[in-house]
Protein backbone atom coordinates (compact mmCIF):
# COMPACT_ATOMS: atom_id res chain seq x y z
CA UNK A 1 0.00 0.00 0.00
CA UNK A 2 3.05 2.24 0.48
CA UNK A 3 4.22 1.82 -2.67
CA UNK A 4 0.91 2.53 -4.13
CA UNK A 5 0.89 5.84 -2.22
CA UNK A 6 4.09 6.95 -3.51
CA UNK A 7 3.46 6.00 -6.89
CA UNK A 8 0.01 7.81 -6.96
CA UNK A 9 2.21 10.95 -5.49
CA UNK A 10 4.74 11.23 -8.13
CA UNK A 11 2.51 10.41 -10.66
CA UNK A 12 0.04 12.93 -9.76
CA UNK A 13 3.02 15.48 -9.12
CA UNK A 14 3.88 14.88 -13.39
CA UNK A 15 0.72 16.44 -13.83
CA UNK A 16 0.01 19.53 -11.78
CA UNK A 17 0.54 22.67 -13.12
CA UNK A 18 2.85 24.78 -11.77
CA UNK A 19 1.11 28.85 -11.75
CA UNK A 20 3.46 31.44 -13.12
CA UNK A 21 3.69 34.29 -10.42
CA UNK A 22 2.08 37.03 -11.77
CA UNK A 23 3.54 40.90 -10.46
CA UNK A 24 3.35 44.73 -11.55
CA UNK A 25 5.52 47.09 -12.08
CA UNK A 26 4.76 51.04 -12.88
CA UNK A 27 7.30 53.88 -13.45
CA UNK A 28 5.88 57.25 -12.75
CA UNK A 29 7.08 59.58 -15.65
CA UNK A 30 7.54 63.75 -15.48
CA UNK A 31 8.48 65.00 -18.56
CA UNK A 32 12.43 63.81 -19.04
CA UNK A 33 12.26 62.05 -14.66
CA UNK A 34 11.24 58.85 -13.71
CA UNK A 35 10.20 58.68 -9.78
CA UNK A 36 11.43 55.35 -8.50
CA UNK A 37 12.78 53.73 -5.25
CA UNK A 38 14.47 51.28 -3.36
CA UNK A 39 12.95 47.86 -2.27
CA UNK A 40 13.35 47.70 1.94
CA UNK A 41 15.93 44.57 2.87
CA UNK A 42 15.07 42.77 -0.27
CA UNK A 43 16.28 43.85 -3.78
CA UNK A 44 19.63 46.54 -3.85
CA UNK A 45 18.84 49.17 -6.84
CA UNK A 46 16.47 51.60 -7.67
CA UNK A 47 12.79 50.54 -9.55
CA UNK A 48 9.43 51.25 -10.02
CA UNK A 49 6.07 50.46 -7.70
CA UNK A 50 4.31 47.52 -7.93
CA UNK A 51 4.24 43.81 -6.54
CA UNK A 52 2.59 40.80 -7.04
CA UNK A 53 -1.03 40.06 -8.01
CA UNK A 54 -3.26 38.61 -5.68
CA UNK A 55 -5.90 36.21 -6.43
CA UNK A 56 -9.07 37.96 -7.90
CA UNK A 57 -7.45 40.81 -8.58
CA UNK A 58 -6.91 42.61 -12.34
CA UNK A 59 -3.75 43.27 -13.40
CA UNK A 60 -4.13 47.21 -13.84
CA UNK A 61 -5.75 46.76 -10.46
CA UNK A 62 -2.91 45.80 -8.89
CA UNK A 63 -0.48 48.17 -10.20
CA UNK A 64 -2.83 50.89 -8.96
CA UNK A 65 -3.04 49.34 -5.44
CA UNK A 66 0.48 48.67 -4.78
CA UNK A 67 1.34 52.08 -6.44
CA UNK A 68 -1.02 54.07 -3.78
CA UNK A 69 0.45 51.20 -1.01
CA UNK A 70 4.12 51.58 -1.72
CA UNK A 71 4.34 55.19 -2.33
CA UNK A 72 2.67 56.00 0.65
CA UNK A 73 -0.97 57.20 -0.49
CA UNK A 74 0.85 60.37 -1.61
CA UNK A 75 0.42 59.64 -5.68
CA UNK A 76 -2.58 60.31 -6.86
CA UNK A 77 -3.66 59.35 -10.36
CA UNK A 78 -4.71 62.14 -12.43
CA UNK A 79 -8.45 62.32 -13.42
CA UNK A 80 -10.11 65.17 -15.16
CA UNK A 81 -12.60 64.04 -17.59
CA UNK A 82 -12.98 66.97 -19.44
CA UNK A 83 -9.44 67.72 -20.10
CA UNK A 84 -8.45 64.00 -20.91
CA UNK A 85 -11.67 63.41 -23.31
CA UNK A 86 -13.73 61.34 -21.68
CA UNK A 87 -11.21 59.16 -19.60
CA UNK A 88 -13.07 58.30 -16.74
CA UNK A 89 -10.69 55.24 -15.08
CA UNK A 90 -7.48 55.68 -13.01
CA UNK A 91 -7.01 52.39 -14.95
CA UNK A 92 -6.42 54.38 -18.73
CA UNK A 93 -3.76 56.43 -16.97
CA UNK A 94 -1.45 52.81 -16.98
CA UNK A 95 0.24 52.77 -20.62
CA UNK A 96 1.62 48.82 -21.03
CA UNK A 97 5.25 49.25 -21.95
CA UNK A 98 6.27 44.92 -21.44
CA UNK A 99 5.36 41.78 -20.49
CA UNK A 100 8.70 40.05 -19.54
CA UNK A 101 9.19 36.49 -17.86
CA UNK A 102 11.76 36.16 -15.57
CA UNK A 103 13.51 32.74 -14.65
CA UNK A 104 15.44 33.52 -11.55
CA UNK A 105 18.20 30.79 -11.04
CA UNK A 106 20.23 28.09 -13.57
CA UNK A 107 18.14 25.46 -12.75
CA UNK A 108 14.59 26.88 -13.51
CA UNK A 109 13.18 24.77 -16.23
CA UNK A 110 12.54 26.75 -20.34
CA UNK A 111 8.57 26.22 -19.63
CA UNK A 112 8.38 27.55 -15.92
CA UNK A 113 9.16 31.21 -15.54
CA UNK A 114 9.80 32.31 -11.27
CA UNK A 115 7.23 35.64 -12.64
CA UNK A 116 5.94 37.13 -15.42
CA UNK A 117 5.55 41.35 -14.79
CA UNK A 118 3.95 43.15 -16.72
CA UNK A 119 5.52 47.25 -17.03
CA UNK A 120 3.44 49.99 -17.07
CA UNK A 121 4.53 54.14 -17.21
CA UNK A 122 2.31 56.95 -15.99
CA UNK A 123 2.74 60.08 -16.91
CA UNK A 124 -0.61 61.80 -15.36
CA UNK A 125 -0.09 61.92 -11.72
CA UNK A 126 0.27 64.26 -8.78
CA UNK A 127 2.28 64.38 -5.82
CA UNK A 128 5.91 62.55 -4.32
CA UNK A 129 5.97 59.74 -2.63
CA UNK A 130 7.36 59.26 0.47
CA UNK A 131 8.86 56.50 2.50
CA UNK A 132 6.51 53.12 3.14
CA UNK A 133 7.36 49.69 5.52
CA UNK A 134 8.69 48.32 1.28
CA UNK A 135 9.48 51.38 -0.48
CA UNK A 136 11.95 54.02 0.98
CA UNK A 137 14.75 56.94 -0.65
CA UNK A 138 12.31 57.94 -3.45
CA UNK A 139 14.28 59.92 -6.22
CA UNK A 140 14.09 61.38 -9.53
CA UNK A 141 16.09 60.20 -12.23
CA UNK A 142 16.95 61.47 -16.22
CA UNK A 143 15.13 59.11 -18.11
CA UNK A 144 17.04 59.46 -20.79
CA UNK A 145 20.38 59.22 -18.93
CA UNK A 146 19.86 56.93 -16.16
CA UNK A 147 22.28 55.78 -14.04
CA UNK A 148 22.70 52.33 -14.52
CA UNK A 149 24.46 51.16 -11.40
CA UNK A 150 21.89 52.25 -9.62
CA UNK A 151 19.45 49.85 -10.79
CA UNK A 152 18.73 46.64 -9.66
CA UNK A 153 21.17 44.30 -11.04
CA UNK A 154 20.18 42.97 -14.20
CA UNK A 155 17.45 45.66 -15.03
CA UNK A 156 19.82 47.78 -17.17
CA UNK A 157 19.11 45.36 -19.62
CA UNK A 158 15.65 46.77 -20.42
CA UNK A 159 14.30 49.52 -17.91
CA UNK A 160 16.31 52.62 -20.33
CA UNK A 161 14.44 51.29 -23.41
CA UNK A 162 11.04 50.45 -21.75
CA UNK A 163 11.24 54.00 -20.17
CA UNK A 164 11.95 56.06 -23.62
CA UNK A 165 9.47 54.80 -25.98
CA UNK A 166 10.71 51.04 -26.63
CA UNK A 167 8.20 48.68 -25.39
CA UNK A 168 9.64 45.12 -25.00
CA UNK A 169 7.90 41.51 -24.50
CA UNK A 170 10.42 38.19 -23.91
CA UNK A 171 12.62 36.57 -20.84
CA UNK A 172 15.04 37.38 -18.99
CA UNK A 173 17.30 34.44 -17.38
CA UNK A 174 19.02 35.18 -14.21
CA UNK A 175 21.83 33.50 -11.91
CA UNK A 176 20.96 32.96 -8.99
CA UNK A 177 23.21 35.93 -7.72
CA UNK A 178 20.92 37.79 -10.76
CA UNK A 179 23.64 38.41 -13.32
CA UNK A 180 21.89 38.12 -16.45
CA UNK A 181 22.38 35.20 -17.94
CA UNK A 182 20.71 35.37 -21.27
CA UNK A 183 17.43 37.19 -22.80
CA UNK A 184 14.76 36.81 -25.57
CA UNK A 185 13.57 40.26 -25.57
CA UNK A 186 12.07 41.87 -28.49
CA UNK A 187 10.14 44.72 -29.33
CA UNK A 188 6.52 44.57 -28.25
CA UNK A 189 3.68 44.42 -30.76
CA UNK A 190 0.49 46.34 -30.01
CA UNK A 191 -1.05 43.12 -29.87
CA UNK A 192 1.63 42.13 -27.13
CA UNK A 193 0.29 44.71 -25.02
CA UNK A 194 -3.06 44.48 -24.59
CA UNK A 195 -3.52 43.86 -21.08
Amino acid sequence: MKYISLFLKKICGLFTVQKIKIATCVYLLDGDYVQMAQQKGKLVGFLGYGGKVKKGQTIRGNAIEELWEETGGKVELRINPEEEGGIFSKEDFLIPVGKIDFYNGENVPKNKPSFRVYFFVCKRYEGRAVDTVEMVDHQLFNRRNLPLESLVKGDELFIPKLLNDQPLVGSVRRSSDWEVISNDLRPATPEDLDF
